[in-house]
């Protein structure tokens, strides 16, 4: 899926700058898309613009990657063809199975949550401007709906397409990160996964599979600590001050 490939050129691109393996940059690839875009609402009072760089991001990372195949820069491409970026392919592909034909079904899905996506992609705008038609908690600060939107921007709206939107975000955040920081026996690098799926398939009360934003602050607050224990304190500090942004 195109939307898929524009987080990987843009994560590659993360990888050259900060040298990093893809785990780590996939973390603060998927943090920075809603804060492009939120600026550039705020500032150019359209989306657009914050799309249209993000595509010229991915782009310029697609190029890099073809140039440094050529080249055959082991070091570069040992950090893009991490663990980590298997793992992500895994999750991806689960996510896409999971949540195939996938419908809202909890009110808050469907008042709000959704609908939040639904007004940004038709209004061009913020839903809590006046042309939208969103009904409840229209001054919710956006943040994960906009990484959602970037979704629906690419592709169209509709609940599927969030609830993958949203489940990549969760489990991509952290668990490519975390297998790449993984250095013993290689079926390790699948434990995340296989929770993962488990937690998912198993979900009698659709908690897990819903887009409730309630999971994400856990996973964001259990990534911070995850960046605090791990990387050096120096370079943490971007991603929390990424994480204090938003």
């Amino acid at each position: 899926m195109l939307v898929v490939l524009i987080i990987l050129f843009l994560t590659f691109g993360v990888c050259l700058v900060s040298k990093k393996t893809f785990g780590s940059a996939l973390s603060f690839s998927l943090m920075i898309i809603p804060i492009i875009l939120f600026l550039s609402q705020m500032i150019f009072e359209t989306f657009k613009v914050g799309l249209y760089l993000i595509y010229g991001l991915a782009v310029i990372g697609f190029g890099i990657t073809i140039y440094k195949i050529i080249k055959r820069d082991k070091n570069f491409l040992k950090n893009i063809f991490s663990k980590g970026f298997f793992a992500f392919i895994i999750i991806v592909v689960l996510i896409f199975i999971i949540d195939y034909h996938k419908h809202f079904w909890e009110f808050d899905e469907i008042a709000h949550w959704g609908e939040m996506v639904r007004e940004m992609t038709r209004i061009d705008k913020f839903y809590s401007v006046k042309e939208s038609l969103l009904v409840w908690h229209k001054d919710y600060p956006p943040f994960l709906s906009l990484f959602e939107l970037l979704w629906c921007s690419v592709l169209k709206y509709s609940e599927e397409t969030v609830s993958i939107a949203f489940h990549v975000y969760m489990f991509g955040i952290i668990c490519p990160y975390l297998v790449d920081k993984i250095n013993k026996k290689i079926n390790i690098l699948f434990l995340p996964l296989i929770i993962m799926l488990v937690i998912l398939m198993l979900d009698p009360y659709q908690i897990f599979k819903s887009i409730q934003r309630d999971l994400i602050l856990a996973v964001m607050g259990a990534t911070t600590l995850a960046f605090i224990v791990s990387e050096n304190p120096q370079i943490v500090w971007g991603f929390r001050l990424a994480l204090a942004v938003s």
